[in-house]
């Protein structure tokens, strides 16, 4: 595993873990329960169904929007590679679908699950979980290595109190 001389990559990389747990959750729940809606007031699926709803419209929203704001433009100064316009890519296919999968599953926790809301529950959550997964690997291998190479440590202060105040 690489080390994170700077804060504002070992940020990064700990809300990309976080969230590479809680699709790892997504995806066992969504193959438990393939057969069947699961009983959206069953305190396990109301609190994964609620931690979902939170980290989409919480965490992965700002996440994805400081990266748009704050880090890729650093990064396509400092390190031209044309990484970002695929992450950028990849934001405007998986937020859509974060956004989706948020509503079935507010809508689920109020009303419960239909056969028709748990079949498009499983098949956007099963793509967003593939989608995001591979962009966090990408995210990984890639942009924190080189957020490690072009930002200084001044720069580096500035960033993480930045996205402390919007997160």
């Amino acid at each position: 595993m690489m080390e994170h001389t700077r804060s504002i990559s070992r940020i990064m990389h700990e809300e990309h873990m976080a969230v590479a747990g809680l699709l790892e959750r997504l995806e066992r729940f969504i193959t438990a329960n393939r057969a069947a809606a699961p009983d959206a007031g069953d305190p396990p699926t109301a609190r994964l169904l609620g931690e979902l709803t939170a980290a989409i419209e919480g965490e992965i929203k700002t996440h994805f929007a400081f990266e748009e704001k704050e880090l890729f433009p650093r990064l396509d100064e400092g390190s031209p590679s044309g990484m970002t316009s695929i992450l950028l890519e990849e934001h405007g296919v998986i937020l859509p679908a974060g956004e989706e999968i948020s509503r079935i599953a507010k809508e689920a926790r109020a009303d419960g699950f239909s056969a028709d809301s748990w079949a498009a529950f499983c098949r956007i959550g099963l793509d967003f979980a593939e989608r995001l997964n591979g962009h966090i690997d990408k995210e990984e291998m890639g942009m924190i290595a080189a957020i490690e190479s072009v930002i200084d440590e001044d720069t580096d202060r500035t960033l993480t109190g930045g996205y402390a105040m919007e997160r």
